[in-house]
């Protein structure tokens, strides 16, 4: 994961630093709805590439709509390569978004999903948060569940 200009050394510390929060947050989102109303890898959703317009979209096949395991999986195959060296403006906070969305589907598997060796669980956070934890406390749980080995300093 390191550019030719170190480049990749820096995102991913960048990397190490946001995931754990924005996976967390989003997991706590999901653990807020019904089970039956959570977002899953097999729902339909708008293709990421065409958007549901589908004219000519290789992606979907121009059918507009995937399987959302398969769309956020197309696309970073297709993307994530700017997380770590840059492109236009605007795609790599897509391809961050897309990936801490995709990691946080994961984290509800047995087990939860290991990414850059860091362990997303859903179980852990869902423990903690029927707990009695608050709004207030979701930072610390987020800190909590991820090993203090994985927080990263940056020298500023």
């Amino acid at each position: 994961m390191h550019g030719s200009n170190g480049s990749g050394t820096q995102a991913e510390s960048l990397l190490q630093i946001m995931l754990p929060m924005t996976v967390s947050l989003r997991v706590l989102d999901m653990l807020q709805l019904p089970e039956d109303k959570r977002p899953k890898p097999t729902d339909l959703v708008p293709c990421l590439e065409c958007h549901g317009v589908a004219h000519g979209c290789a992606t979907c096949g121009d059918h507009g709509v995937m399987r959302r395991q398969e769309s956020l999986a197309f696309y970073m195959g297709a993307h994530g390569d700017v997380l770590m060296y840059g492109g236009k403006k605007g795609s790599a906070a897509k391809a961050f978004n897309v990936l801490s969305e995709g990691l946080a589907m994961l984290a509800f598997q047995p087990g939860g999903v290991k990414f850059m060796d860091m362990t997303f669980d859903a179980s852990v956070l869902e423990a903690r948060f029927k707990g009695g934890a608050q709004m207030k406390d979701w930072v610390s749980i987020i800190r909590k569940t991820e090993p203090e080995a994985h927080i990263v300093h940056l020298p500023l």
